[in-house]
């Protein structure tokens, strides 16, 4: 039940996004957006945000623009919002769910079965929407391990996806009587 209404809450919120505007959509299909994607059930909204420190971002009439992505869990229901201002290239989520846009786990038609990993949203846009976004390092490669190879868009973006995708290993501790 906790899930179905954070489903809600996610979808109540991003119906209360505004469409990007006419402007903002020209820009995007100037940059090579296909159309198609900027009219799907699932195309960015825009929305006035504050973000904090930690990742995160909430809806704030006074705060700056940016463009809003609904965040799924895998290919199912929405479980967060992501918010992206591309000029800074700020990335946040407004619950702390999301790790990704796209789904990891869509069929790979690339005869490697690599699984394309765009920079930016608004090149996971340019692609259509194949592959994923990373929008949170620890998360996505929690999500992301295992899952066969990466297709980065170069070779600086592939070592900066092999360092940023490390799984750091958990902390150890050692009984204290043993310490010694």
């Amino acid at each position: 039940m906790i899930a179905a209404s954070i489903n809600s809450d996610v979808l109540e919120a991003f119906e209360e996004c505004r469409p990007v505007s006419d402007i903002q959509r020209q820009w995007m299909l100037g940059q090579g957006v296909p159309a198609s994607v900027l009219m799907s059930e699932d195309a960015p909204a825009f929305a006035r945000v504050s973000f904090d420190e930690n990742g995160l971002f909430e809806l704030d009439p006074g705060g700056e623009g940016a463009l809003i992505f609904l965040g799924r869990e895998a290919d199912g229901p929405p479980i967060d919002l992501v918010a992206w201002r591309p000029k800074a290239g700020t990335l946040a989520t407004w619950l702390g769910r999301a790790a990704l846009l796209g789904s990891p786990y869509a069929p790979r038609l690339r005869a490697d079965r690599a699984l394309p990993v765009w920079r930016s949203p608004l090149d996971w846009l340019k692609a259509s929407r194949s592959g994923v976004c990373i929008v949170h390092q620890e998360r996505s490669a929690l999500l992301l391990e295992g899952l066969g190879p990466l297709l980065a868009e170069d070779v600086d973006h592939g070592m900066a996806l092999s360092g940023s995708l490390a799984i750091p290993a958990p902390r150890i501790l050692v009984p204290e009587e043993q310490a010694s």
